[in-house]
């Protein structure tokens, strides 16, 4: 126990060690969340170079001990238990989802940071963490697979393209429409939703699993699917049923891939 409460101010400056029990993992980031959720709900966040009460290097520590400890947490649930403390303690009650859009915002710099000092690319960086960072560990292993594949496969830049170019299109699609298998009548989309159907449950199971590099794999293998769906289909139909489903169906593809990344957000 006494080890514990020691643990506890750790890691107190970059590069120092991160508690090693589980007392000391607790204390530490329940003590680090709560003091920076008090500080946003009286108005003291961080601007340039003023951060009086080291926030940053608070945030910086709880990314830290989750990431060294591959612990299976959420910042938003982080976040919703310390909002809710400190609002069960005011008579304002109207500040918290503000204060948990700028927590977020705040701790997407820390987390940013956190790559850059990893190595990963600019662009990498803006690529995965638009797809989410509530999952420390997620984030950082969908970063260091999307590098690995950027780096060392050849023909890498074409699953991208292919991928931008399904997101350009299906950002036309009418929200929470749903593809109806009936009225594909081409063979390159019949295609195209089969080979989708065939590598989206795989692909969610090894994202919840952490195995990003397999996640990137499996999604990798629409390739050939999206650009035979391209070359051979006219998505705009004048027929209004067929666009529409059309537009469903690379919407449906568009959703699985921005849980890893942005594609669109790579530089080549």
């Amino acid at each position: 126990m006494a080890k514990g409460i020691s643990e506890h101010y750790q890691p107190r400056f970059a590069g120092d060690s991160v508690p090693s029990t589980e007392a000391g993992m607790v204390v530490s980031l329940a003590d680090k969340i709560d003091t920076i959720v008090g500080s946003f709900s009286l108005g003291i966040i961080p601007t340039g170079s003023q951060d009086p009460y080291a926030l940053r290097r608070q945030a910086a520590g709880i990314v830290q001990i989750i990431l060294e400890h591959k612990l299976p947490v959420s910042l938003q649930e982080i976040f919703a238990a310390a909002v809710e403390v400190h609002e069960n303690l005011r008579t304002e009650k109207h500040f918290a989802p503000e204060l948990r859009i700028n927590l977020y915002e705040f701790f997407g710099l820390r987390v940013k940071r956190l790559l850059s000092d990893d190595n990963i690319r600019y662009d990498v960086v803006e690529a995965v963490t638009a797809a989410g960072f509530d999952d420390i560990v997620d984030v950082v292993n969908r970063s260091r697979a999307l590098t690995e594949a950027v780096n060392t496969q050849a023909d890498f830049k074409i699953t991208v393209d292919s991928l931008t170019r399904v997101s350009n299109l299906a950002a036309k699609a009418a929200e929470g429409s749903l593809i109806q298998p009936s009225l594909l009548k081409e063979a390159a989309e019949v295609k195209l939703y089969e080979t989708w159907q065939g590598i989206h449950e795989p692909y969610q199971e090894a994202l919840a699993d952490r195995n990003a590099a397999e996640a990137l794999s499996i999604l990798s293998g629409l390739k050939d699917a999206v650009t035979g769906f391209f070359d051979s289909v006219m998505v705009m139909a004048e027929d209004e049923q067929i666009r529409t489903n059309r537009l469903a169906l690379l919407s449906a593809v568009d959703a699985d891939s921005r849980v890893f990344a942005d594609f669109g957000k790579l530089v080549w």
